[in-house]
């Protein structure tokens, strides 16, 4: 709502009101809840307007700060006949949902707002399998006829990183010049280029996830099922989260990740390496 209202007049007026539907809404959805009702939880009523208004504004810049504009929010894809945004992987059609999706000529950005306690998109990530999102939403924008041109998590929780875009995109001038302009809403500094990609690698990075996907399919399929938990520290594994962990043996087959880079994963694709 809030991407929408900053395409018409006075839309400071009307960030505030959305804001405060928002947090007359989500009052209201919570006090039919028991538990709201709790003194420990009393706090909420006062941080919800906060947050509201808090994140209207950060998306009000997002979207007005720079030459980017809102193309879709919440933009399903796969549910349709083939072609399109509907594609295959694995022999299994692809179905999913971008929370935003914002364009600058034919350059677009995926964001994805996210609520955990940690956010960010590191190669390890994309590399290990465990966050292909941002990639997959990349060819997906592809396929709407855009360029995929950056991946970005939008952070909505109480971190420092609070509503501040954060993730890659490619190599190119008007584009730089585009991340200087709005830096304000970037979680990092794009003068320092740390998180700017080539657009071989960009794409590589795109390829990477789709073959890994599909791996993903074909081994499911195969019946494979082994618990082998990957971790980057060799301590904390997802088995924290799982109800059989008492009775699995994955905590003796974890595998440590390595440290890797973009690089190699585009290398990767490109010299066909299993």
């Amino acid at each position: 709502i809030c991407a929408a209202a900053v395409k018409y007049q006075y839309e400071f007026i009307i960030v505030q009101l959305v804001a405060g539907l928002i947090a007359i809404y989500s009052l209201r959805e919570l006090s039919q809840r028991a538990e709201f009702s709790l003194p420990v939880n009393a706090r909420l009523k006062k941080y919800v307007r906060h947050d509201a208004i808090f994140l209207c504004e950060k998306t009000t810049a997002q979207l007005t700060g720079g030459s980017f504009s809102c193309v879709g929010e919440e933009i399903r894809f796969g549910d349709g006949e083939e072609g399109g945004t509907s594609f295959r992987v694995g022999g299994v059609r692809l179905c999913g949902q971008i929370d935003r999706v914002d364009a600058f000529g034919t350059k677009a950005r995926v964001v994805d707002y996210k609520s955990g306690g940690k956010v960010e998109l590191r190669p390890e990530d994309v590399y290990y399998g465990q966050k292909l999102q941002l990639p997959i939403y990349s060819e997906v924008a592809r396929r709407m006829g855009y360029v995929p041109a950056a991946m970005f998590y939008f952070p909505v929780n109480d971190s420092g990183d609070a509503g501040l875009l954060k993730g890659y995109y490619i190599d190119d001038p008007i584009l730089y010049d585009e991340m200087i302009k709005t830096k304000d809403t970037l979680a990092f500094d794009p003068e320092k280029k740390k998180y700017m990609l080539s657009p071989d690698v960009y794409e590589g990075v795109i390829k990477y996830a789709l073959v890994l996907a599909e791996k993903a399919v074909q081994a499911i399929k195969s019946g494979y099922c082994a618990a082998h938990p990957i971790s980057n520290d060799g301590k904390t594994v997802p088995c924290v989260y799982c109800d059989y962990a008492s009775v699995c043996r994955g905590r003796s087959a974890v595998r440590k990740y390595y440290s890797v880079q973009m690089e190699d994963m585009e290398r990767a694709v490109r010299n066909e390496i299993d």
